[in-house]
């Protein structure tokens, strides 16, 4: 029967960008600036959308590992084995002492258990870095197929030892398999069209956060029910197979004849998984990790990754309380679990083909479960703790079905009829645990952090796997009659336990809020460096980049920049446009050369115009009092002193170059002086309203209410009313894109994609957008800048909206 994946899984992206949209958080439109419009938690890159070949796929990986090879059938191969090689002493020698066949096969577990510890903390707490982990499940999945096929030489008592290896690796393997399998649902399912669609109606204002919040939720359920009830299907199957070759094997035959069967049966098994398991390997898209904080390599990452995560999950509250309640619950069901088992085998002994129709059973309860489960949740929209809930109850009866056999030998797991109803009643009720109890650790884990703590959940589930059966068995010990059912006393009280802490005191909406702290927290420690793309979505909001930081990285070239070819730069506008036609394209260009730090090559630019104006001194007045223009606009986004530098250097090369020219635009007054006050606070208040529309009103008071009252009233008096709103020069459509590229030169992702909106609603193109940021790139590469359009998928917006 499947049992507790225990494992886990990774996924996408991080929250981090809605604590930088707090402050003007609401329902917007699609024409609405980015910098007002809510930004998704998940942002979506079209290389890596979840396809229906990827999704299959993944079922069909799990129709192979499905637990029969190493997990079903290893154990009871294994302990078969000792149990002939012990014969009537029922004791061998194994790690230098004589020990009982239930001794060898703790101490087996237990090596196999700590030795899991290890490559989860090593490999799950780096795993969430760079683009290499799917390699983590190709690895492991070769080293279980090898294991299951050593099986068919490993069949006899003298190879009892050689048996205890396999099985110990075999049950490395095949927890690696699972964990790092399930790594994969959060990010499939946050990289379906269906979630990219709730992506744009959250920012379009269609939807609010709540909303969006659940269709993530039950996207995630869907995957993951889908793949546990694809994989019930393929396992009965796969059983129906496993019968026939045991009856064409004779396996009641003789003991030799069973063992020969089990090996067989692991051996077809594993050769099933190894052909369902290819499609997932060719069809999965590698959707790269977080990037590697500065001054950290993949290895140095883990540490410092398990690190913060033991010493800061106390600030996920609700994490921290899952994880203990997932201990406690899962120590109870696998102990539960072990003790039926151990009570089952005094009945049908270890004959194989009684336990494979017992498995078939199961198998078809646990189908018939987990889809009333899914489409009662489906159907009325609960919730992942809802469903969990009504799980836990049935974990309970199940314990209070066992205590009863402590009184009685009538009832409570003694008679032949029970198992096969215990088989039902686990299917139906119980085995939707390993589904949801896992859709409930993707619930509580941060957004990209995935790989990491499905790690630490694994761990814990294999503690409880460890731990309960030796309470257990310490209880029967202690018990002058042996009696097998006490230990269900222990147990329904750990039930209930877990259940009261579960219930009453995990709070999924209050973990969002958690985790996005944590996230936003995460970043400020990094420096807004540790820009996540995550599985769970193809782009993480938090590499919309701080430009406090990137924007002193983009000043720096990398390499001796050569004379620039800045005259074909025009060309990049369309031949119809306003920057081409009014030598608005030398703005661009200008802000662009500001917001990398390079003034000196304003000289260079000023080069291009003289040679695309030629003689035309009226041409050359026009475009010159742009770019001056221009440069002046640009100092409250790329700075004050470097429009200083900016327009000191233009006013040398005009002195130089053409001082007729520069005697005029000397001679030029200030368009803002002679305009009163009063007008230019209300043509501020009007030009930032052609910018935010009907969020106006709201995105100011959100302005002032963070600032003391100044920002809103700084902003419209100041940046607009006195410097952007004059337009006599620049337009408000040439105003906008100058906004923008300066954000995009800067790496300021989040504003430079609000403002990438504004400049849209103030007339320009989608064609225009894009030349204004390949303006941007191939200055960029030619000045050998470190700057990077990286997590910038916003770009493609104007494409792919028809702009």
């Amino acid at each position: 029967m499947s049992v507790a994946k225990a494992g886990l899984a990774a996924t996408a992206a991080s929250a981090q960008a809605e604590e930088a949209i707090n402050a003007t958080a609401g329902l917007a439109t699609a024409e609405t600036p980015e910098d007002v419009r809510p930004v998704a938690p998940d942002q979506f890159d079209p290389r890596y959308e979840t396809s229906s070949a990827e999704k299959w796929s993944y079922y069909t990986y799990y129709i192979g590992n499905n637990g029969l090879t190493l997990f079903n059938f290893g154990p009871t191969i294994f302990q078969d084995l000792l149990s002939e090689a012990a014969g009537d002493p029922g004791r061998l020698r194994f790690l230098g002492a004589s020990r009982t066949i239930n001794s060898v096969v703790l101490l087996a577990n237990g090596i196999s258990f700590a030795i899991q510890v290890v490559l989860f903390l090593v490999i799950g707490s780096f795993a969430d870095f760079g683009a290499w982990r799917p390699y983590i499940l190709v690895f492991w999945s070769v080293v279980a197929w090898a294991i299951g096929f050593g099986w068919l030489g490993v069949h006899t008592q003298d190879k009892w030892e050689v048996a205890t290896g396999l099985y110990m690796v075999g049950l490395i393997a095949y927890q690696m398999c699972i964990t790092f399998w399930t790594a994969a649902f959060p990010g499939l399912a946050r990289n379906t069209v269906h979630m990219r669609t709730k992506a744009e109606e959250y920012e379009d204002g269609k939807i609010d956060r709540a909303e969006y919040d659940k269709a993530d939720s039950m996207m995630r359920n869907k995957l993951q029910n889908e793949a546990f009830m694809a994989q019930s299907c393929g396992e009965i199957a796969i059983l129906a197979v496993l019968v026939g070759i045991l009856f064409a094997l004779n396996v009641n035959a003789s003991a030799a004849n069973n063992l020969w069967g089990l090996s067989v049966l692991i051996a077809f098994a594993s050769g099933v998984w190894l052909l369902l398991a290819l499609p997932w390997f060719w069809f999965e898209k590698r959707r790269p990790g977080q990037k590697l904080p500065p001054g950290m390599n993949i290895i140095s990452v883990g540490f410092w990754q398990v690190y913060r995560a033991i010493s800061q999950i106390w600030r996920l509250r609700q994490t921290l309380i899952y994880l203990i309640g997932y201990f406690l619950l899962g120590d109870s069901l696998n102990t539960t679990v072990t003790v039926i088992s151990t009570l089952q085998n005094t009945v049908v002994s270890y004959n194989t083909l009684t336990l494979t129709y017992l498995l078939i059973v199961g198998i078809a309860s646990q189908l018939v479960g987990i889809f009333a489960f899914w489409t009662i949740q489906k159907h009325f929209q609960l919730s992942t703790k809802t469903m969990f809930d009504a799980i836990m109850i049935g974990i309970i009866i199940l314990d209070a079905w066992g205590m009863i056999g402590i009184w009685t030998q009538k009832f409570g797991f003694h008679n032949a009829w029970e198992f096969w109803v215990y088989q039902i009643f686990y299917g139906l009720f119980v085995c939707p645990w390993y589904s949801y109890s896992q859709i409930m650790i993707s619930e509580v884990t941060p957004r990209g952090k995935e790989f990491l703590f499905f790690s630490l959940f694994s761990i814990m589930g294999k503690t409880s796997a460890f731990i309960g059966p030796l309470v257990s068995s310490a209880i029967i010990d202690a018990s002058p009659s042996g009696n097998n059912s006490l230990p269900f006393y222990f147990l329904l009280g750990l039930s209930v336990l877990s259940f009261l802490l579960l219930f009453f005191f995990v709070d999924l909406e209050e973990s969002r809020v958690e985790q996005e702290k944590f996230l936003h927290d995460e970043k400020e420690l990094l420096g807004s460096s540790l820009g996540a793309v995550g599985e769970g979505a193809s782009t993480s909001p938090s590499d919309l980049r701080s430009p406090s930081i990137i924007g002193e990285e983009v000043r720096k070239p990398s390499k001796m920049a050569k004379t620039l070819d800045i005259q074909s730069l025009s060309a990049l506008f369309p031949e119809s446009s306003d920057y081409t036609q009014d030598h608005g394209w030398v703005a661009i260009v200008g802000v662009v050369l500001l917001g990398f730090g390079q003034e000196p090559r304003i000289e260079e630019l000023g080069e291009a115009i003289l040679e695309q104006t030629k003689n035309d001194e009226n041409a050359q007045i026009k475009a010159f009092r742009k770019l001056r223009e221009a440069l002046l606009k640009a100092s409250p986004l790329v700075g004050f002193p470097r429009s200083i530098n900016g327009l000191a250097i233009l006013k040398k090369f005009l002195d130089n170059s053409l001082p007729q020219v520069a005697k005029i635009l000397e001679s030029d007054k200030s368009l803002r002086e002679p305009v009163p006050l009063e007008q230019r606070h209300k043509r501020g208040k009007e030009f930032f309203g052609k910018i935010y529309a009907q969020h106006t009103d709201r995105v100011l008071g959100n302005l002032n209410s963070s600032s003391g009252g100044d920002l809103g009233e700084f902003a419209t008096n100041c940046i607009y009313g006195d410097l952007m709103a004059e337009i006599s020069i620049l337009n408000e459509k040439e105003t906008g894109l100058l906004e923008f590229v300066c954000c995009l030169t800067l790496a300021a992702g989040l504003q430079a994609k609000g403002h990438m909106y504004g400049a849209h609603n103030l007339g320009n193109s989608g064609a225009e957008l894009e030349a204004s940021t390949k303006i941007v790139e191939r200055l960029a590469k030619d000045l050998g800048m470190q700057w990077s359009s990286e997590g910038m998928e916003f770009l493609r917006t104007p494409k792919e909206k028809g702009w």
